[in-house]
């Protein structure tokens, strides 16, 4: 089922709650009609029978109202997520609640980041102004909010930042694929930073939240690259965890691919690969020259292949 038509199927569910419920209200109120006699001698048995009608629907409906840029972001429309999320990410009493706003919020974010947008765009959406919305105290969509702050952070290089916003989200435990996404984003910290006991605890800790976390399993590699250990068969290992890692990678945060490259490109260089070091590079070095690449990556590019021209320059 496209993206369009769950769209439209949320829309269409949520005129029939509306209707539903309308007609509900308006059979209850004729009860008390006079003029009407029948009518109350039909509806009043079988009142609680008609209830499960508009109480089915509206609880569908919410459900699937909140989840719908969930499912429309899996299937890569982050345009048709934008365009639902950007007025649903404030809290409103009579409209939606704080925890679906910050769903909203934080799906907003995820979309721009995967469309490449600016990072001060992301930032505005991630820390909202005061007084534009009221985050809840206790949710677990708290934890990804605090992960996804943490991503942009370490995109813009910001360790000392990432490290504050960690501890924003230390004391979240749920969703645990949530948690081990955001101890393997402190275990970065450490690992960039040469503190490889440290990174080693914050991996423990997220393999024991989720074991199978991609996202710490990619910091392990990256430890290991950076620490220049492991035999032949444990970097051959390595090697082909990270190109099955590399498109989950790349598909929540794009502009990574050029480092993911880069990463790859030293490994081959561990296993004296050095043609396929040199194509990773080359790759690397395209995708920052066609602009593909972020702050970060390009950084890391310029750093192994020199100073690279633009296309659009």
């Amino acid at each position: 089922m496209s993206p369009a038509i769950k769209r439209a199927g949320v829309q269409v569910l949520g005129g029939l709650t509306l209707a539903s419920s309308t007609a509900y209200l308006a059979g209850f109120v004729l009860l008390f009609v006079p003029v009407f006699p029948a009518w109350a001698e039909f509806f009043s048995p079988r009142i609680l029978l008609f209830l499960y009608v508009p109480v089915a629907l509206c609880g569908v409906y919410f459900f699937a109202r909140v989840q719908l840029a969930r499912w429309m972001l899996k299937d890569g429309a982050t345009g048709l997520v934008r365009q639902w999320c950007e007025p649903r990410m404030s809290y409103n009493f009579w409209l939606r609640g704080k925890r679906e706003a910050l769903i909203q919020r934080v799906l907003y974010a995820q979309a721009l980041i995967r469309e490449r947008a600016a990072p001060e765009a992301v930032h505005r959406v991630l820390w909202p102004q005061p007084g534009e919305t009221t985050l809840p105290q206790r949710a677990p969509e708290l934890v990804e909010l605090v992960r996804w702050r943490m991503e942009l952070a370490l995109r813009e290089d910001d360790l000392l930042g990432a490290k504050e916003i960690f501890e924003q989200g230390r004391d979240l435990l749920k969703p645990r694929v949530q948690r081990a996404a955001l101890l393997a984003s402190r275990a970065e910290v450490a690992q960039r930073e040469k503190k490889f006991s440290d990174c080693k605890q914050y991996l423990k800790e997220a393999r024991w939240a989720d074991p199978t976390s991609r996202r710490a399993r990619y910091v392990e590699i990256l430890a290991m690259i950076s620490q220049q250990k492991g035999d032949s068969d444990t970097l051959a290992s390595a090697l082909e965890e990270l190109d099955t890692l590399r498109p989950f990678l790349c598909a929540l945060i794009p502009g990574r691919d050029a480092e993911v490259l880069i990463w790859r490109a030293r490994l081959c260089e561990m296993m004296q690969r050095e043609e396929q070091a040199m194509l990773s590079r080359s790759q690397a070095a395209e995708a920052v020259a066609r602009g593909l690449a972020d702050r970060r990556a390009a950084l890391m590019v310029e750093d192994e292949c020199g100073p690279i021209q633009r296309e659009e320059e």
